[in-house]
C-alpha cells in the first residue's frame, strides 16, 4: 500500500520538517491524552461494573497495561531488525485503536459475562499493540526531537497533556451524570458512548503520529542478538544505579 511505504525513514530531516514534525508531536500527545482518559481508570471501571463485574475482573483490568508491558521485549527486536520506528508504531497503533470500537460495542450484547470478556480481551489487546507502539515511539523520539530542547518540548507538551485530560475527565463525568438522569438503568450506554470519542480521538493520533518525520536508527550492523540488546544497558554504571 502507498501510504505504508510513505512511513519509511527519511534520509534527511530538514529544519522545516523538524518545526512541522514537533507540532504534529504535540498534537498526537493531546490527543492520546483524551483517549486515555475516556476509556481507562474510573471510566473502565465504571464501565466495567455497569457490566456486572467482579472484584478479580476489577482487578485483572487493572493488571493489564502493568501486565502487557512485556510486550517491549519482542518489541525491542523487532524494531531494531526492521528499522522502522515509524512504520512500527503507525501500524501498531492503527491496530489498537479498533479495539476501542469493540469494548464500546460490548455494551450492546443481552448477556453481561460475554460483553465482559470482550471489554477484557479487546482490553489486553489494545495494551499488547501498545507496548510495541511505546517501544518504537521512544527510540524514534530519542533521535528526532533534539536533545538542547528534549527538557522544555517535553515539559511543555506534558503541561498541555495534562490540562487536556483534566478538561474531558470532568466533561466525561458530566456527560455520564446528565445521561443518568435522562436514562436511569442504561449508564453502560453512556461508556460506550466515551469509548467511541476515545476511538475517535484515538485515531486522531495515529494521523498526527504519521505525520512526524523519523530519522534513520543509529544502530548497528550485522545480525542482531536479543541476549546483546538486553546486556548493553547494564554495562552503563548510571544506569545500574538507576535499577
Amino acid at each position: 500500500m502507498g501510504w505504508i511505504s510513505q512511513l519509511a525513514p527519511s534520509p534527511q530531516v530538514s529544519r522545516h520538517d523538524l518545526r512541522a514534525g514537533l507540532r504534529w508531536v504535540v498534537q498526537n500527545g493531546i490527543y492520546s491524552q483524551v483517549m486515555e482518559t475516556l476509556s481507562v481508570g474510573v471510566f473502565l471501571v465504571a464501565y466495567a461494573i455497569s457490566l456486572g463485574a467482579s472484584n478479580f475482573q476489577i482487578g485483572l483490568l487493572a493488571a493489564v497495561p502493568h501486565v502487557t508491558q512485556l510486550a517491549q521485549i519482542p518489541a525491542v527486536y523487532l524494531v531494531e531488525r526492521l528499522r522502522q520506528r515509524r512504520k512500527v508504531a503507525v501500524l501498531a497503533a492503527a491496530a489498537a485503536r479498533p479495539m476501542l470500537l469493540l469494548m464500546a460495542v460490548a455494551a450492546l450484547l443481552p448477556q453481561p459475562e460475554p460483553a465482559l470478556w470482550v471489554l477484557m480481551v479487546c482490553f489486553t489487546l489494545r495494551y499488547l499493540f501498545g507496548a510495541v507502539v511505546s517501544c518504537s515511539w521512544q527510540s524514534w523520539m530519542r533521535d528526532f526531537v533534539p536533545h538542547r530542547v528534549m527538557g522544555r518540548f517535553y515539559a511543555n507538551r506534558l503541561l498541555l497533556m495534562a490540562v487536556a485530560g483534566t478538561v474531558f475527565s470532568l466533561s466525561a463525568a458530566a456527560f455520564v451524570d446528565i445521561w443518568n438522569e435522562g436514562f436511569p438503568g442504561r449508564e453502560r450506554y453512556a461508556y460506550a458512548i466515551l469509548l467511541l470519542f476515545a476511538f475517535l480521538f484515538g485515531m486522531a493520533s495515529v494521523f498526527c503520529m504519521a505525520k512526524v518525520p523519523e530519522p534513520r536508527a543509529k544502530l548497528q550492523t550485522g545480525q542482531v542478538s536479543l541476549v546483546e540488546l538486553f546486556r548493553a544497558p547494564f554495562r552503563d554504571r548510571n544506569f545500574r544505579r538507576l535499577i
